[in-house]
């Protein structure tokens, strides 16, 4: 007799006596594809695929908002129904908004059954409690703190400090962590969270909460993101390079807004985090910046989103980058996105030459003069970004429509035989400085495969 296959073994399977019905091809899909397709459908809002319960012909739905909608989606066969009722990883998502909170809670909890399950009290999705009302929220969420997989707290300054007060006891099952304050420096005191035992924790999110920074919940991430911090509650470059160097596997930095600061006494050796791929570093202090420029490296960082101008207009800046930086922090990017910045074409003709491999620039909120932007011009003689298949360009000023026909001209019709990529994607989105008219936008669209072009002002139907 042949085994059966693991695979066969561990799908997803129907309640005993249920059949499949009908002969169309869709009733034949197997469980697993189906459960695929169920989790497809419920991706653009986690939480509302888990509140659909049979009555009758129709599914109830209730969605994000707590609101009732009759018959939108009618039942196709009872095996489907029994199959997503079963499927605990459908039923992992756990909020408190909308009608009946209690009730679904504990209808997740006992259709999640031993499933990781993401907490989810956010503001985002219509929760705005009062003190009360988050502390029966935690209560019932504390449970089931042994599952907790994700936690996502998004909520104004005082529910939220509340529910940080009540995460006191251990989630040894915790891999993601997401903490934002709906006010910047709204909370002072640090909170040490779960008693400090999240053995498994990847992922950590957080804005305007102060913690101990030089405590266990930084130790060995995958992903950072810090941002919308004071000077007051800020981690310290010294904290911040040693929270780095207990992450020798990072993948994913972001430092936005942080308020970092150092002491002059502050001699940090190169940090390189072979690891890392994506890296964003915006609203930085000047000493910061510059040892992102002279000590940091990730040379395998695919996507950039920063400013390699910034604090350009200081005289030790531009020397520094012009005469010591003889190598970049992130050589093999593909993606740079520069925003709210004045552009100087010093600093960034210097980081163009050294991030050879680019392929997609963006540029948001940028004032862009045309000598700056002429940079992006391709010749025999200026094989700048010869691999630049992207260009966006989203609320911007100061150049001309003259230059951006020169740019793609010189990289949609080059010489014979020369060793540039053609344009692909040209957007140019809200830019006060242009105006284009139709002979115009013509001549982009018959020369760059994708060429979107939105005036600056917008009227919404």
């Amino acid at each position: 007799m042949l085994g059966v296959s693991p695979r066969r073994k561990n799908r997803p399977r129907l309640e005993p006596g249920v059949r499949i019905a009908g002969s169309h091809p869709i009733a034949r899909l197997p469980p697993e594809l189906l459960v695929y397709v169920f989790k497809l459908g419920s991706a653009a809002e986690p939480s509302t695929f888990p509140t659909l319960v049979s009555q009758g012909e129709y599914y109830i739905h209730m969605d994000v908002k707590g609101r009732l909608r009759r018959g939108i989606r009618p039942i196709v066969c009872g095996s489907w129904r029994e199959l997503a009722l079963n499927t605990c990883s459908l039923w992992a998502y756990f909020d408190y908004s909308g009608a009946n909170p209690k009730a679904k809670a504990k209808l997740w909890a006992k259709r999640s059954r031993q499933a990781p399950i993401h907490i989810c009290f956010s503001v985002d999705d219509g929760f705005d409690p009062d003190l009360s009302e988050m502390e029966s929220a935690m209560r019932i969420a504390l449970r089931h703190v042994s599952r907790w997989g994700r936690l996502t707290l998004h909520l104004d300054p005082e529910p939220l400090k509340l529910a940080l007060e009540m995460c006191d006891v251990a989630a040894p099952c915790l891999t993601h962590l997401s903490i934002r304050c709906t006010e910047v420096d709204a909370i002072e005191e640090q909170f040490v969270l779960f008693n400090e035992r999240t053995p498994l924790l990847k992922s950590v999110d957080l804005s305007g909460v102060p913690v101990p920074w030089t405590g266990p919940l930084f130790n060995n991430l995958e992903e950072l993101r810090l941002g919308y911090y004071e000077e007051e509650s800020s981690p310290s470059l010294e904290q911040v390079t040693d929270i780095l160097h207990r992450c020798p596997a990072l993948q994913v930095l972001m430092l936005d807004r942080t308020g970092i600061t150092t002491y002059s006494t502050f001699h940090p050796a190169t940090l390189t985090l072979h690891s890392l791929k994506f890296v964003q570093m915006t609203q930085l202090d000047r000493e910061v910046y510059f040892w992102m420029v002279a000590h940091f490296r990730g040379p395998n960082v695919q996507t950039y989103i920063g400013n390699p101008g910034q604090h350009s207009s200081d005289p030790e800046v531009k020397e520094m980058i012009q005469t010591q930086c003889h190598e970049t922090p992130f050589p093999n990017v593909v993606r740079l996105r520069t925003q709210y910045a004045k552009v100087y074409p010093v600093i960034l003709n210097k980081i163009y030459n050294l991030m050879e491999r680019l392929a997609v620039i963006e540029f948001y909120q940028c004032f862009l003069s045309d000598d700056v932007i002429v940079g992006l011009v391709w010749s025999l003689h200026h094989q700048k970004s010869r691999d630049l298949r992207i260009l966006h360009l989203e609320e911007c000023q100061g150049f001309s429509v003259d230059i951006l026909k020169e740019i793609v001209t010189s990289r949609c019709e080059p010489p014979e035989d020369a060793p540039v990529r053609k344009l692909d994607s040209l957007r140019v989105l809200k830019c006060s400085s242009l105006d284009l008219d139709n002979a115009t936008l013509e001549w982009f669209r018959e020369r760059v495969r994708e060429f979107m072009w939105t005036e600056r002002t917008l009227v919404s139907n």
